[in-house]
């Protein structure tokens, strides 16, 4: 009749054992919660002090390496950063821990290992939205897109956001899908009206798929946006002839002409083929 509670209790003291190894020391979460706050003020060189005492205090304090890397990330110290990652993951192998490090390994050009280590990181938890975000801007910066566009609609499956249904956007349009990137675009205007960004994609995308109307509208969203916005103002203008505007289009050219001459060349240029 007594078996049974002695387990309890032992499994009990068991588990207490196990948080009283993870959990920092007073001291450690004292310089951990200083780091976080410096770093959420964004001086991270003091935030690595901090963090460097919050683990000094606790070596076995998985967190702290992960919140050390993160600030050497921001000051683009990626040795030191790569250092904490690891030390992260040899003391608790989890997924934030092994994102971290796949990302400051594509920092450096370790693509292989990136990739490794956020493939990891998935496995480790499928819905941790990071892994996938980091895995698909590699890919994208290696010019992968169909591996990039993969990436970021499992991401966006988890979590979707304007930057990723951006980065989706792109991604499809360097593969020569327009609609599927008009799609994304859209989507990342819904989710957030003022991703102004955004805006010049859109017109790109639109004209491909013979949306002149649709593009002279994001274009000039992007323009209102950003009024130096050179490329978007020849884009406007090659779109407004297109159009058969060409007053419309001559209005870009006068502002081109003291904001980028070139491009106003470029749009000159094209006046003379109509």
């Amino acid at each position: 009749m007594r078996f049974r509670p002695i387990i309890g209790w032992a499994a009990f003291f068991f588990i207490l054992a196990i948080i009283a190894q993870l959990a920092p020391s007073s001291t450690g979460s004292f310089y951990f919660m200083k780091g976080k706050w410096l770093y959420s003020k964004r001086n991270y060189k003091a935030s690595v002090v901090a963090y460097e005492q919050s683990v000094a205090s606790d070596p076995k304090f998985a967190r702290g390496y992960v919140e050390l890397g993160s600030a050497y990330s921001e000051l683009e110290d990626y040795r030191k950063a790569e250092e904490a990652f690891s030390k992260a993951v040899e003391i608790d192998d989890d997924s934030c821990a092994q994102c971290g490090l796949g990302m400051v390994y594509h920092r450096q050009g370790k693509y292989e290992q990136a990739e490794a280590a956020l493939k990891k990181a998935q496995l480790l938890n499928p819905k941790d939205t990071c892994a996938f975000n980091q895995l698909g801007r590699m890919y994208y910066d290696l010019e992968k897109y169909p591996e990039a566009i993969e990436a970021f609609r499992k991401e966006i499956a988890l979590r979707p956001t304007a930057v990723s249904y951006h980065f989706l956007g792109n991604s499809y349009g360097y593969v020569r899908k327009f609609e599927e990137a008009r799609a994304a675009y859209k989507q990342a205007l819904r989710l957030n009206p003022r991703y102004t960004d955004v805006y010049e994609e859109l017109g790109y995308a639109c004209h491909r798929l013979g949306r002149l109307d649709e593009a002279v509208r994001a274009y000039t969203n992007s323009i209102n946006a950003q009024p130096y916005n050179s490329n978007a103002r020849l884009a406007l203008g090659l779109t407004e002839l297109k159009c058969g505007n060409r007053y419309a289009a001559l209005e870009q050219y006068d502002v081109l002409l003291t904001l980028d001459p070139e491009k106003a060349e470029i749009l000159k240029q094209s006046f003379s083929r109509r």
